[in-house]
């Protein structure tokens, strides 16, 4: 099982990342856009298509000139599996994700430790 990393407003008091202010920030940076279609994933077994639905607002992130998914909208936080390229600080999303963090005024964790990533 893979680890998430979450974007999360942290600390006793602290509310979580509204829908409507993560839509605003959606709607205001053109490198990001609310998905609109669901995820397809095939069956290895079959070759079946599944089609998976979306969240309440998951995102896209335009990169290397298409739009891939990005960060998913779970009550309050933002979500998304954590990939080896986070571990180079010039990827492009984890620079996104940093960027997002800063932006809402949260951190960035994941879901094995409860100390804030340093990005």
């Amino acid at each position: 099982m893979g680890m998430n990393l979450i974007v999360e407003r942290s600390g006793a008091g602290k509310a979580g990342i509204s829908l409507a202010e993560w839509r605003q920030l959606l709607s205001t940076d053109a490198g990001l856009r609310e998905r609109a279609q669901p995820y397809v994933a095939v069956n290895p077994r079959t070759g079946e298509k599944i089609q998976l639905a979306l969240g309440e607002a998951d995102a896209e992130f335009f990169h290397e000139d298409e739009w891939q998914p990005f960060l998913r909208y779970a009550r309050g936080k933002l979500v998304t599996a954590y990939v080896a390229a986070f571990d180079d600080p010039l990827d492009a999303q984890r620079r996104k994700i940093a960027g997002i963090a800063a932006a809402l005024k949260a951190v960035v964790m994941t879901d094995m430790d409860d100390a804030p990533i340093d990005w």
